[in-house]
């Protein structure tokens, strides 16, 4: 799988070891998705269990996930129709 800049979308261990990870407040510790961030503007992405399988994104890549309000995206509720409201749409 590569990315928009044609390299390799799995971090490196390196790069893994690297980053600087974080996750929600909400996780509670637990399974939860982390999100980490290294130079140059990449983002990481893992699950809690399974740290060692990462997905690699740009920062354009990841602005494009994310989003914003009123312009589609995780912060215009695009992605709710998944996983905590179980298909069911928010309102």
């Amino acid at each position: 799988m590569t990315n928009d800049q044609g390299s390799d979308a799995r971090a490196t261990q390196a790069e893994i070891d690297a980053a600087d990870w974080g996750t929600s407040s909400l996780s509670h510790g637990a399974g939860c998705v982390e999100v980490g961030t290294l130079p140059g503007g990449w983002v990481l992405v893992r699950n809690s269990n399974d740290p060692t399988t990462v997905l690699k994104f740009t920062r354009a890549e990841w602005h494009a996930f994310i989003g914003a309000p009123g312009r589609g995206g995780v912060l215009n509720d695009e992605f709710d129709r998944f996983g905590l409201f179980g298909g069911v749409k928010k309102e």
